[in-house]
């Protein structure tokens, strides 16, 4: 009658350690896969950044007259305040957005020429590059 006990106890153990391994690596595989898709989905939100900041740039920097430039922009700016707004998580990228808006802003508000445009388009520049910087350090890209 021992010799069924003892073998009535180990198979309980097998049953109870597989049941075990099982339910831990369960977790960790919905853990490992929530972070997966939490981080796809962050690279995807910073590659929309860089696009919406290299657009930004290129009507900014547009030599379109200036109405139609301010008409144009003002939409943009939006955006790159509401994308700062999403990226606070990353203090410097929300910082070079809102830089960028601003100088971008300048640039589209004053005619072409003038001492504040001269200097936005010397800004605007300098802010997509900081933008491209902190989104490769993000993402660890090279």
């Amino acid at each position: 009658m021992s010799k069924e006990y003892l073998t009535l106890a180990a198979a309980a153990i097998a049953a109870l350690t597989s049941v075990i391994s099982l339910l831990l690596n369960t977790r960790l595989t919905l853990t490992r896969e929530k972070r997966s898709v939490l981080w796809k989905r962050e690279v995807e939100r910073l590659f929309e950044i860089e696009e919406l900041a290299g657009q930004a740039q290129e009507y900014a920097l547009d030599y379109r007259p200036t109405e139609s430039k301010k008409e144009r922009f003002a939409p943009m700016r939006e955006r790159l305040e509401l994308s700062a707004g999403r990226v606070s998580r990353y203090p410097e990228l929300a910082k070079s957005l809102r830089e960028l808006g601003h100088w971008g802003s300048i640039a589209a508000s004053f005619g072409e020429g003038t001492e504040q445009v001269m200097e936005a388009r010397s800004e605007i520049p300098k802010h997509f590059a900081k933008i491209l910087h902190e989104c490769d350090t993000i993402t660890k890209r090279s």
